[in-house]
């Protein structure tokens, strides 16, 4: 069911009129409103019938002011928002978030709004079918999961304990109550969770993951890393990471200040640096949703002795006014090979 079909239900309805506003008042709503949403007034209509249909879900107070603004003017909350390009080059997650940043720069709030709360027949946006807007969600929120090789899944890993199993943190405020056997992580702002993770369709999976951090002088360098021993001199090694990322999006784009690697012994295999804009996120404080992908292509190094440290790295080298994050679920290092990872 599209936009226009529902507005006639709700018009001088209770869950359209808005409480008493003035203009004045409602300057900063209708602004923050017509910069987050292509079409604040049919977005604020889809929200009350929502709150209508689903209040046990639906409980955003501030969505719930804003929109009173939007409901009581609804000619001064028209959208300024730019209609960008899609993605040429990234993943199904990321060229997902690209097409739904045209109508909001509040992403993951809408997909989980509309997936999880009981309005899914409904879509808040008049050119955008529930039946597409519910395919590019699931792409935000559950994206599909490469998966590493056959031969490498098969393959023993060298890595002891590869899911961050432990318990604690190191922070400035509680100090260092981190527990995390088999990595040394010397520090930073660094956390360990355990928890539940929704994956769509009624399915949940347990949630273990370490994130590391960076925020102060003393946190804008993060390490976590672990020797491993008995390799084979001359071999390949292949190094696979589940992971999430990112940039708060004050970073300065001729910076380049978040910085992601993985180093084996004095090789660096991987390198990643961005800055917090585009595609990601688009204004502070909105962060980047991460992505969830276990890397199909695998980092690979030749083994120069038979013990080496794998260190993982988040940095903020710049520390302009913002954070890296990296979380990583799981990690695999298989070997030896015979040639490096397609």
């Amino acid at each position: 069911m599209r936009l226009s079909i529902f507005l006639g239900a709700l018009v001088g309805s209770s869950a359209v009129v808005a409480a008493d506003q003035t203009l004045d008042g409602c300057k900063n709503e209708l602004v923050y409103m017509s910069h987050t949403y292509r079409e604040p007034y049919g977005f604020c209509l889809w929200s009350r019938l929502l709150r209508t249909t689903d209040p046990s879900y639906y409980s955003n107070d501030w969505s719930l002011t804003n929109c009173n603004c939007v409901l009581a003017f609804p000619n001064q909350a028209r959208t300024q928002r730019a209609i960008r390009q899609p993605l040429k080059v990234g993943t199904v997650q990321e060229k997902s978030i690209r097409y739904l940043q045209n109508y909001t720069s509040d992403v993951n709030y809408l997909c989980k709004s509309f997936l999880i709360g009981g309005l899914k027949d409904v879509s808040p946006f008049s050119d955008m079918s529930p039946t597409v807007l519910t395919k590019q969600c699931k792409n935000v929120l559950y994206p599909p999961i490469s998966r590493v090789p056959a031969a490498d899944a098969q393959a023993e890993n060298l890595f002891a304990n590869n899911r961050f199993n432990g318990s604690g943190s190191i922070s400035i405020s509680s100090g260092n109550s981190l527990y995390l056997p088999d990595w040394d992580a010397p520090s930073g702002m660094i956390n360990v969770y355990t928890g539940v993770e929704d994956l769509g369709n009624n399915k949940t999976q347990d949630n273990q993951y370490m994130i590391m951090g960076t925020f102060t002088e003393s946190q804008k360098n993060v390490t976590v890393s672990q020797t491993v021993s008995s390799l084979t001199k001359g071999k390949y090694y292949h190094v696979f990471a589940n992971e999430a990322w990112s940039c708060m999006s004050t970073a300065k784009p001729k910076n380049g200040t978040c910085e992601w690697s993985i180093t084996a012994g004095k090789q660096q295999i991987f390198y990643r640096q961005l800055d917090g804009s585009v595609p990601y996120s688009e204004s502070y404080p909105k962060r980047p949703y991460p992505r969830r992908y276990i890397n199909s292509k695998g980092y690979s190094f030749t083994a120069t002795s038979e013990e080496m440290k794998i260190t993982f790295r988040v940095a903020r080298p710049f520390l302009d006014d913002g954070s890296a994050t990296w979380s990583l679920k799981n990690v695999t290092l298989t070997g030896p090979w015979d040639a490096p990872s397609k």
